[in-house]
């Protein structure tokens, strides 16, 4: 297993868990937001 495909697959985790209990803070909002777009751009 390479360290990127680690390393989007625990973003991927985050992102994912993150959309199942709706705990978004708004500090990380930003992170967030580019997290949903390099899933959709890597997984879907």
């Amino acid at each position: 297993m390479s360290t990127k495909f680690f390393i989007s697959f625990v973003a991927f985790d985050v992102v994912v868990i993150g959309d199942s209990y709706n705990i978004t803070p708004l500090i990380s909002n930003r992170q967030y937001i580019f997290l949903k777009k390099y899933k959709k751009a890597y997984f879907f």
